[in-house]
């Protein structure tokens, strides 16, 4: 085969295998990206929409709280009819409930009911003599303030919200309940803004019967009437403290519609509602797909390029001496503007340069005249033209000035940020619209008082903090500060301050001050802090967690090479041996012998394979991958009561189906795990395990009755483990949302219990005789 080929086979090679493996790693990379982001975004859209609907519900909740405590209510409970004042009070009474059904931005209706649950004032009379007295509005408002889920009105078929509260006397005795209805479209705008949702994205509210009471982004009148499947939904028991945060990983689910989705949901406690924010997986993960064609698309483009590359790579290896011998010629003939050198490193390139440097240095001194000629008229040209630019911008200039004075004042009142406009001796000469609605005070109360005042510092340190403030504009030019502010009403709030002067005819005559109200950045930036801080814990966990594996790898490792060095190894030995000592009997005739070497011979091969299949099952038992936990534990007993002469009673109980894979190897694992550490350290004579299925979870019991150790000392528990440790075990088994417990004292043994939510899959079978000793119910 010709050198042009071998180098083309060998290029293409390369790129082929390049381009595949980058094309796996960028796919794999791209995905995790984009679950990421989504779940970072479905996450973000949960929590800012269960913000809103809570500080909606508090809104309402303090409304009608506040209406409660109202005198007039309570005076005309404490009234009967027949009091002469009695029809003043009801007029009262009505028109304040009319006010509120009027007033309010979403309540429509608002009512009064004695402690009977009768109705006996509301903003529509029609209402009035109704009995309510099983209605959840009036059983829950006589307790506190209470709230009716989204529910069907009767009165105006509307979808309505009841917020109800007590109304008490002065010694806290229950006189009624007020009761405002309240329209539920704010809960409506808020989850069905889909904002960075995409085209597919939605965000719904499930109240706790598992019904839809929001609108739906595809369906049409589903409120109260679609149901949800909340099976994948943790719903949180009385006894747990409420925990609104979203779940930290998005799922993949089939929702209502019966299409797969990225899903994660927030539950809000007070209501027991849940708010689910998905988007479909197609969607989602279509800028994947569109990658992996994009970068098939650039390969197959880069093999076409390679192989017409590869085709002329021999022929450009003689290129440049070809091109060498052809300039030397013409240089020859005196044509000193041919150009001969190359790129190349090697001799030929260094050489053709040097035969370039010599006809440069002989056309030098006439291109040097020729050039500086060029270049004066070029800058007579130049100045020319520059000095017609300057007059042309000199007139431009002047008309912007009158155009930005006259547009000063507009820019200062329509500005959206609150500004101040002082003189030089920080009196207050001017202030927009926007200042007054940030600090309370119109340009009457303060026009003329000085700014360092205590109008709106909140102390001495304050006033004086922004003396040095304007110092530091009329020196540098212009500053930026974040400070404390006080409002008229006393309000104290930080604000980000930016100040320049103004020159007028390089003559300061004031300062402009603008104030930005950064209270919710502020807290977003505390917030920002506190994630950060939780983000380096886990960053500490993760990385002890990982030093601990790779050194478990390491010691796996080692094992396996004693074990292939000592055993295996010493067996192929002696092995190679009886082969060469079998030849030399064959060539010798000497048959005798061979019967004897060939026995031998045969065990050392059985003991090798004995060896392999140990290790192979200390790796990874096939029993525990093709049958399951049962069958394998039963084998691993029986080996290992075998190996270490020890009772081992073995016990299995309302099992008659395979676990979860995972759970499978954990429970083997510790299993193995426990069982090493009491022939190595326990000194037992009996152990007894025990596998039981509790209904949720499957719980494994493991004791012996060993010498024992001392479970408060953490030392004595890394000693313990061989592998990644108990205390390492505790943490693998909790990521699954399990638990592991130690008991154990000193002469009186030790016992494992192991707790982990259940999952069967297939059907388990035990075959007969792997486990003599196994008990199954």
């Amino acid at each position: 085969m010709k050198i042009q080929k071998k180098l083309q086979i060998i290029a293409l090679s390369f790129l082929i295998a390049v381009s595949v493996t980058c094309i796996l790693i960028s796919r794999n990379i791209f995905t995790n990206i984009i679950k990421e982001q989504i779940t970072n975004n479905l996450i973000n859209t949960a929590q800012s929409r269960a913000e809103h609907i809570k500080t909606f519900l508090d809104l309402e909740k303090e409304m009608v709280k506040q209406s409660s405590e109202s005198i007039v209510f309570r005076e005309l409970l404490l009234s009967t009819e027949e009091e002469e004042s009695y029809p003043v009070k009801f007029n009262k009474v009505m028109q304040r409930l009319q006010n509120t059904a009027q007033v309010g931005e979403y309540t429509y209706d608002s009512f009064v009911l004695d402690t009977k649950g009768t109705v006996i004032a509301s903003s529509y009379e029609e209402d009035i003599g109704q009995d309510k007295s099983n209605d959840t509005y009036f059983l829950g408002g006589k307790e506190d303030v209470f709230i009716k889920g989204v529910y069907i009105s009767s009165h105006k078929q509307r979808k309505t919200l009841a917020f109800s509260a007590p109304i008490l006397d002065e010694d806290n005795k229950l006189l009624g309940v007020i009761v405002f209805r309240v329209s539920a479209e704010p809960l409506f705008k808020i989850t069905t803004n889909h904002s960075g949702l995409g085209e597919t994205g939605e965000a719904y509210l499930v109240n706790k019967d598992g019904y839809m009471i929001t609108p739906s982004r595809f369906i049409d009148e589903v409120i109260l009437k679609q149901k949800v499947d909340l099976k994948d939904i943790e719903v949180p028991s009385l006894a747990e403290p409420p925990d609104t945060s979203p779940k930290e990983e998005v799922d993949i689910i089939k929702d209502y519609r019966g299409i797969e989705v990225l899903s994660v949901h927030t539950h809000i406690p007070e209501m027991n509602w849940h708010l689910i924010a998905e988007i479909d997986v197609e969607e989602a993960f279509a800028p994947v797909t569109k990658l992996t064609q994009t970068l098939i698309l650039v390969f197959v483009i880069i093999l076409l390029f390679s192989i017409l590359i590869s085709s002329f790579t021999s022929r450009t290896i003689t290129r440049p001496l070809r091109r060498l011998y052809e300039g030397i010629k013409e240089i020859m003939k005196g044509n000193l503007n041919y150009k001969v050198s190359n790129t190349s490193t090697d001799e030929v390139g260094q050489l053709s340069r040097a035969f370039d440097e010599m006809t440069v240095n002989l056309k030098k001194s006439r291109e040097e005249l020729e050039e500086y000629s060029r270049n004066l008229e070029k800058k007579v040209k130049e100045r020319t033209r520059d000095l017609e630019i300057d007059i042309e911008k000199r007139k431009k200039t002047e008309k912007e000035l009158d155009k930005s004075q006259q547009e000063f004042a507009s820019l200062f009142t329509g500005n959206p940020e609150a500004l101040v406009y002082i003189d030089e001796k920080s009196n207050i000469l001017d202030i927009n619209s926007r200042f007054t609605q940030l600090f309370g005070y119109s340009l009457k109360e303060i026009k003329g008082k000085n700014i360092n005042s205590e109008l709106i510092h909140p102390s001495v340190e304050s006033i004086e903090e922004g003396k040095i403030l304007e110092k530091i504009v009329l020196s540098k030019g212009y500053v930026s500060r974040r400070k404390i502010r006080r409002k008229k009403d006393g309000t104290l709030f930080p604000v980000s301050i930016s100040a320049s002067p103004i020159m007028i005819n390089n003559q300061v005559k004031g300062i402009l001050g603008l104030y930005e109200d950064i209270t919710e950045q502020v807290q977003n930036e505390e917030r920002l802090q506190d994630y950060l801080k939780e983000i380096k814990k886990d960053r500490k966990n993760l990385k002890r967690l990982s030093k601990k594996l790779i050194n478990t790898q390491e010691e796996e490792r080692r094992k396996i090479s004693e074990t292939i060095h000592d055993d295996i190894g010493q067996n192929i030995t002696a092995i190679k041996i009886n082969i060469s000592v079998i030849e030399e009997a064959i060539k010798s005739h000497a048959f005798h012998k061979l019967k004897e070497r060939l026995l031998e011979t045969k065990s050392q091969l059985e003991q090798v394979f004995e060896q392999l299949r140990k290790l192979n099952i200390d790796l990874r038992s096939p029993l525990l991958r093709d049958l399951g936990l049962v069958p394998a534990l039963s084998a691993y007993v029986n080996s290992y009561k075998k190996r270490e002469n020890i009772d081992i009673d073995f016990e299995v109980i309302n099992l008659k189906k395979r676990l979860n894979k995972e759970i499978e190897i954990v429970i083997f694992r510790i299993v193995q795990e426990a069982f090493t550490n009491i022939s190595k350290h326990a000194c037992a004579d009996n152990i007894y395990l025990r596998l039981e299925n509790k209904k949720s979870k499957v719980c494994v019991l493991i004791k012996d009755n060993g010498k024992g150790f001392n479970t408060k000392n953490v030392s004595d528990l890394e000693e313990l483990s061989n592998g990644l440790g108990l205390i390492e075990m505790r943490e693998r088994i909790e990521t699954i949302g399990g638990n592991l417990d130690i008991k154990s004292s000193l002469r009186k043994g030790t016992q494992l219990l192991i707790e982990m939510p259940v999952a069967l899959q297939l059907s388990l079978e035990i075959p007969v005789g792997l486990g003599d000793e196994l008990l199954v119910k």
